[in-house]
């Protein structure tokens, strides 16, 4: 029989069994979380977002003439279903995104091959949109380029976003003797928020304090700083997970078992009621969720207040600023998606037509895809891969023939095209 001080050794043995247990559980734990934090720093670049260095910058964003081509497979599937991870689910889905050659100047931007005299009148900024297209000669900016017979730059680039593409092109060496006349800023649905703005307006403001008339893209902002802005709840809530390989890994897992235990995929995609153009399409939840979200988000004033801070900050350097506001698949094709989805609620309509008005209003050009996507799509075109959050080689050519249309009724394309080039401020 069992007595009272077999028993507590027992329990003293368990316990010092489970503590030993707990012990190698936390210093696992704290492994990989110290070894996630170093990926984050390493790998991802973390850092890159709170410190800013101008001399980094410039040097980042030097451009240079050589050109390096290299041949890029094909894929088969999108960035939804990549998401998704899913093959049995992605194989309704999936679609073959062409190959080939891509070519990159020396500051890393997807460009063809120019002369290294060429100055190029008109430069293309924005995000991933702007710089999508398979093969190179869909590219939006080079469809621009062969409806105006004029040189287009691409400084667009995949994972840059909207504000950070322009804050690089004013940092740039590149464009201190070679001033394009045209700046072409292109940004997707999703990204109008107002903090976005907010935040370049700030960013903007720095570089132009100090700023003598005869300077041109001399950045005055000479000094490494923390950017507070980057520390931010809201900036946090995103960064922190994007940047992290364990809730990546975690994200992936768990999404393979909801599918195999509830014939669930993750929140962030769902699929669309019905197809377009004989094709079953994706969407984005994201998207969706900001256009039915907290207004404050979509606050137009503050909005306004970072495009017009903009233009006239380009202005003031012999640089005229176009908008094209590109709307999110979910805009366009809104009659596909779901009820269910929508949670009983209606869907507003696209912030991006009140900002048009006010642009226009203030005699900012711009180029609102929203009405004109909705047309085709009307019509059953499709604009945008289904597997894609991005748009096919059809949107790109309707948004270049658009934006060709407005740079026609600006003087500085008439006298481009004149070969005089309009009087500048700074010289």
């Amino acid at each position: 029989m069992e007595t009272l001080n077999d028993k507590e050794q027992t329990w003293a043995e368990g316990r010092s069994w489970r503590g030993a247990v707990l012990a190698v559980v936390g210093l696992a734990w704290l492994a990989g979380l110290g070894f996630d934090w170093m990926l984050r720093f390493t790998w991802y670049g973390w850092q890159q977002r709170l410190i800013f260095r101008p001399s980094a910058v410039r040097t980042l964003n030097q451009s240079s003439d050589r050109y390096v081509t290299n041949e890029v497979p094909g894929i088969r599937g999108g960035d939804l279903t990549r998401l998704v991870g899913i093959r049995s689910f992605n194989a309704r889905f999936e679609q073959d995104h062409p190959g080939g050659p891509q070519t990159c100047d020396g500051a890393g931007f997807r460009n063809l091959p120019a002369p290294p005299d060429l100055a190029h009148p008109v430069v293309v900024v924005g995000d991933s949109f702007m710089a999508a297209g398979d093969p190179m000669t869909n590219m939006f900016a080079v469809q621009l380029a062969e409806r105006s017979v004029l040189p287009v730059y691409n400084r667009a680039m995949v994972g840059v976003g909207p504000f950070l593409s322009v804050e690089r092109f004013v940092d740039s060496d590149r464009f201190q003797h070679r001033r394009p006349k045209i700046l072409v800023w292109g940004f997707v649905e999703r990204s109008v928020i107002q903090h976005g703005f907010s935040s370049l307006l700030y960013q903007l403001d720095i570089r132009d304090k100090g700023l003598k008339p005869a300077e041109n893209y001399i950045l005055s902002a000479t000094t490494t700083r923390v950017v507070w802005q980057a520390l931010l709840p809201g900036n946090l809530k995103t960064a922190l997970p994007d940047t992290s390989a364990l809730a990546q890994l975690s994200q992936r897992a768990w999404n393979r078992i909801r599918y195999a235990l509830f014939g669930k995929i993750m929140p962030e995609v769902f699929a669309a009621a019905g197809d377009v153009a004989g094709k079953p399409i994706l969407f984005y939840r994201p998207a969706l969720d900001l256009s039915l979200g907290d207004p404050f988000e979509r606050d137009p004033d503050q909005i306004m207040e970072g495009i017009r801070y903009t233009s006239d900050f380009m202005a003031r350097r012999g640089i005229r600023l176009v908008i094209l506001m590109i709307p999110d698949k979910e805009t366009t094709y809104r009659e596909r998606i779901p009820p269910a989805e929508l949670g009983g609620r209606e869907l507003p309509p696209s912030c991006l037509l009140e900002i048009e008005r006010r642009l226009r209003a203030e005699n900012i050009p711009v180029v609102n895809l929203v009405e004109p996507f909705r047309e085709r799509a009307a019509r059953g075109e499709l604009l945008y891969w289904p597997d894609d959050t991005h748009w096919n080689s059809a949107g790109i050519r309707i948004a270049a023939e658009l934006v060709w249309r407005e740079l026609q009724s600006l003087p500085e394309t008439q006298a481009l095209l004149k070969h005089e080039p309009p009087s500048d401020p700074l010289q």
